[in-house]
């Protein structure tokens, strides 16, 4: 009986907290602060000589490859199909 009423306090008290964890205020979102200025900006080291510029990313030639076999190895010997049934 004692058992009964401990698990009913616990499951009592656990309904009580998640109700009182879903019903409570919204977190309010923080958005993140950005630089409204350029982080930084190069210069050249001689006076006569331009920033060196990067290449811009050229996009991929290669499509992917569809279709194909996928081999899977498995550790354990297989008699029945259904995992549930299986043992191991």
């Amino acid at each position: 009986m004692i058992r009964n009423t401990l698990w009913l306090a616990v499951n009592g008290l656990m309904v009580l907290s998640l109700l009182i964890a879903a019903c409570g205020p919204a977190a309010t979102p923080t958005t993140p602060t950005a630089p409204t200025t350029p982080a930084a900006t190069t210069t050249p080291s001689a006076p006569g000589e331009a920033p060196t510029q990067k290449e811009a990313v050229k996009a991929l030639s290669e499509k992917p490859k569809y279709g194909g076999t996928l081999t899977i190895a498995q550790t354990t010997w297989v008699n029945k199909f259904d995992i549930a049934v299986s043992p191991g």
